[in-house]
């Protein structure tokens, strides 16, 4: 094979790999556009419960919470837990910041199992805790 031929051929193969990675970031961009305004994705579901939040909307945040809650985040199920524990935007409902608390504590979450403490409720199998996490 000549020189030419060869080097004709590494640049053809060179274009093919530069099309293949725009096609791939194109596509990671349309998934990362679609993910995070699909209201069904548990991070998009958090992400608006702590914009609310921080902007003192606690219904709006409850309501996101909830649903993230619904399914079977511990995060979630832990701030509800926080919420109506002290009353942020709510009355204080100990009864469903236990609720709440349990739910997240069953999940492994570590801040609702202490959380339960206050109430006097410990759960069976305390999760294990991993600094940092």
């Amino acid at each position: 094979m000549s020189q030419e031929i060869k080097r004709q051929t590494l640049v053809l193969m060179l274009i093919g790999a530069i099309i293949m990675v725009v096609v791939f970031l194109l596509a990671l961009r349309f998934w990362a556009e679609r993910t995070a305004n699909d209201p069904d994705n548990v991070r998009t579901q958090l992400t608006k419960a702590n914009t609310y939040y921080n902007q003192g909307d606690y219904q709006n945040a409850i309501l996101w919470l909830t649903k993230a809650a619904g399914q079977n985040n511990p995060e979630a199920q832990d701030a509800l837990g926080y919420i109506y524990a002290n009353g942020k935007g709510v009355p204080v409902d100990n009864e469903k910041a236990v609720y709440w608390y349990k739910q997240a504590a069953a999940l492994g979450d570590f801040k609702a199992h202490e959380a339960l403490k206050k109430y006097n409720i410990v759960t069976e199998k305390p999760p294990s805790f991993v600094p940092g996490e």
